[in-house]
């Protein structure tokens, strides 16, 4: 059986300081390890990777881009 293709994000927030914000994941794969904030890209919606990126840091910290 094949699989079907999915493109995912991270996004990288740093702090005047150069910290850079984590999150602990709380869904498998990686369940209980810290990760930068992101997500799936919502490709039959016509998402771009770019689009996937920044919706997945606002809905995941509320932080956002600039």
């Amino acid at each position: 059986m094949e699989l079907p293709l999915k493109t995912g994000t991270l996004i990288y927030f740093f702090d005047d300081q150069n910290r850079v914000l984590l999150m602990r994941r709380r869904k498998e794969p990686n369940m209980g390890l810290w990760s930068p904030p992101g997500g799936k890209v919502l490709t039959h919606f016509g998402e771009s990777p770019f689009q996937g990126a920044i919706r997945g840091g606002q809905r995941g910290d509320g932080c956002s881009a600039a």
